[in-house]
């Protein structure tokens, strides 16, 4: 299962490329519980890895599990903005959609393996940033979550490029290619005991989200282009 949550671009147009977040449609899913009130169930539509899925700072359930009372007392959890600076390249920065409504592009075989995310103004770019995780699979690239992004250009051509979102989740030695770094995650189930209770708090030094990048060829990069994503195929569902 892969969420893409936000997208920035490289403008191409000046001699020291900028990153400017953009404004993309096409989101399918809720996937950050945010908030006073509710129950992690009750403020998103769907999960990230199991039964877990994104909190932000603010999220204060209503029936806490006794691994923390609220986001602020776990620690952990996305800005309640909803801007996301990248920790590890300067001026990578990516906006979230509206926590209270679809903020992720899910690509699941229950949900859909397809999807398109379109620029709201189409840009000029030499790279498009995507923030994404997956989960559900090991940690390691021999896990198949291939996705198949196509770029399509205001000419009508288009360009493909195949990209593995990284694991949510490390115990230890996580990639570089962080956006933030201990998100944590929180149960959307609704049983109250047993694994994945509801509204517990956990994976604060694990989970994180991470970026993808996806070059532009030299001959598209002067054209307004939209950008198009389906999956390939997962090994593990």
């Amino acid at each position: 299962m892969l969420p893409i949550v936000a997208s920035s671009f490289a403008n191409a147009q000046q001699s020291a490329c900028t990153i400017v977040p953009v404004v993309v449609n096409g989101f399918n899913a809720d996937v950050v519980a945010e908030g006073t009130g509710g129950n992690a169930v009750d403020k998103t539509t769907h999960t990230v890895d199991a039964f877990y899925t994104f909190y932000s700072k603010d999220f204060v359930p209503t029936n806490p599990h006794s691994s923390g009372a609220s986001a602020m007392a776990y620690g952990g959890g996305l800005p309640t903005n909803g801007t996301l600076t990248a920790s590890s390249l300067s001026g990578l920065v990516f906006q979230m959609a509206n926590y209270s409504a679809n903020n992720a592009l899910i690509l699941r075989n229950n949900l859909t393996n397809t999807g398109s995310l379109t620029f709201t103004n189409p840009k000029k770019a030499e790279k498009i940033y995507v923030a994404a995780v997956r989960g559900e699979g090991g940690s390691g690239t021999s896990d198949n979550h291939n996705v198949t992004a196509t770029i399509h250009f205001a000419d009508g051509t288009a360009q493909s490029t195949v990209f593995q979102a990284t694991a949510w989740w490390f115990d230890s030695n996580a990639p570089s290619n962080i956006v933030i770094a201990g998100t944590g995650e929180i149960s959307r189930n609704t049983a109250t005991t047993g694994w994945a209770p509801r509204n517990e708090f956990r994976g604060l030094t694990q989970a994180s989200l991470y970026y993808n990048v996806l070059t532009i060829d030299a001959a598209n990069q002067n054209k307004g282009n939209y950008i198009q994503l389906c999956t390939g195929c997962f090994s593990r569902l």
